[in-house]
């Protein structure tokens, strides 16, 4: 039987504000990417704060493919990104 465990990002240094680094470099060039997904893979955060994030504007909006189906385009995501590395590294342009 696995176990699986959460992750502490709290005790793991990470300088790009907790994006899962190793997971960035498998994103597709293009395209969608599900919540599940997204939520393993790639964000220190739990459903509930992603969704308060896409409503108070510091995470881009899903769109919506279908009526059971709502996806991020992964260019959204990787403006994001760079946007948080940016910002960490004091380099924002405001």
């Amino acid at each position: 039987m696995t176990v699986r465990t959460k992750t502490n990002y709290r005790n793991d240094p990470n300088p790009s504000g907790g994006v899962r680094s190793e997971h960035i470099a498998s994103l597709p060039a293009g395209g969608f990417i599900r919540e599940k997904r997204l939520l393993h893979d790639l964000v220190p955060f739990s459903r509930a704060t992603l969704w308060r994030n896409v409503a108070n504007g510091t995470f881009p909006r899903p769109v919506k493919l279908s009526s059971r189906v709502t996806a991020w385009p992964v260019e959204s995501i990787r403006g994001w990104m760079a946007a948080l590395k940016n910002e960490a590294s004091g380099d924002s342009h405001d």
